[in-house]
């Protein structure tokens, strides 16, 4: 049942392997997707050059544009990566990296858990098992290495950068941290 939908116009270069993998109604605007695994990209409409594998990947994408997503879950609350659509380069790898991630822009997740629950968080990089894993606001964060920042969760944790095993790791909610490096 992959792209079981029905395609409108123009939609082109579209690719789609497994069970309602793509299998939305596609508009012309839908070009250049990628989607690979058990719904992978299932919702996409509108969205367009995305690389979405994985069981569940991406599986509410509706118009997000130049997102890739690699890893079960990975992606999964995600429909559009801006509140004007435009391209946002956001890529998740690993199980359930940025799982959460609804609007937020140009963040960047590579581990188990990365940044799984940044929602609106913008430009956060986070390197590692569940680095940045309780984050969901905050913005400009880099978290390199093992569990680094993995229980910060408060909206003032910005502009931190974190390299190391454990760094950041016992901010507490209700804790502003900005500005940090260690």
């Amino acid at each position: 049942n992959a792209l079981g939908g029905a395609w409108s116009g123009a939609a082109a270069n579209n690719t789609a392997v497994g069970n309602d993998a793509m299998a939305a109604n596609l508009t012309s605007a839908a070009v250049d997707n990628t989607t690979i695994g058990y719904q992978a990209g299932t919702a996409i409409t509108s969205g367009a050059s995305n690389v979405v594998i994985g069981s569940g990947a991406g599986v509410a994408i509706t118009t997000a544009n130049k997102t890739i997503f690699i890893g079960q879950g990975a992606g999964e609350a995600v429909t559009v990566t801006n509140t004007s659509n435009v391209s946002d380069g956001t890529v998740g790898i690993g199980f359930e990296a940025h799982k959460d991630l609804t609007s937020g822009t140009g963040n960047i997740g590579i581990g188990y858990y990365a940044n799984r629950s940044v929602t609106s968080g913008a430009r956060n990089l986070a390197i590692g098992y569940q680095s940045n894993k309780e984050l969901q606001t905050g913005n400009d964060n880099v978290m390199i290495g093992y569990n680094a920042a993995a229980s910060a969760n408060d909206a003032g944790f910005d502009y931190n950068v974190g390299i190391g095993n454990y760094v950041f790791d016992g901010v507490a909610s209700g804790i502003d941290a900005e500005g940090n490096v260690a």
